[in-house]
């Protein structure tokens, strides 16, 4: 198969399989609505169906099955929650809301706190790109 071929091949393929052929994506991720959170990025390498946070530890995965990889989504669970990742809009879901249980159940929940602000959203963005 002549180079220009398999160079259109490659490019038609990437397109209609998505993720699953880009390897390693590097994302950075920025809160846009819910409760406070850190900016972190997202190491996800679809090869080796592995997800890393940085740099906070804590909304990374618990251990390897922990990530799943569903088309279009990446969805994990992490302490105490659990995060979805559209990779079509960029938006990282998460609900922390079994941080504020274990809080209220041990009575060290704030009083003037609720469940609401352990949920947000997320808009990620490949890492070096911009708008």
């Amino acid at each position: 198969m002549p180079v220009a071929a398999r160079s259109a091949l490659l490019l038609l393929l990437a397109g209609l399989c998505g993720p699953a052929l880009a390897g390693v994506q590097h994302l950075t991720c920025t809160r846009v609505s819910g409760a406070r959170m850190h900016d972190i990025t997202l190491t996800i390498d679809d090869g080796a169906n592995k997800l890393s946070v940085e740099p906070y530890d804590w909304f990374s995965p618990d251990d390897a099955q922990a990530i799943t990889f569903k088309g279009d989504t990446v969805e994990w669970t992490y302490m105490r929650g659990y995060a979805v990742l559209d990779r079509k809009t960029g938006v990282v879901a998460w609900d922390d809301t079994g941080e504020y249980e274990y809080l209220e159940n041990i009575g060290h929940a704030d009083a003037g706190d609720s469940e609401d602000n352990y949920r947000g959203e997320m808009q990620c963005k490949a890492l070096g790109s911009s708008g």
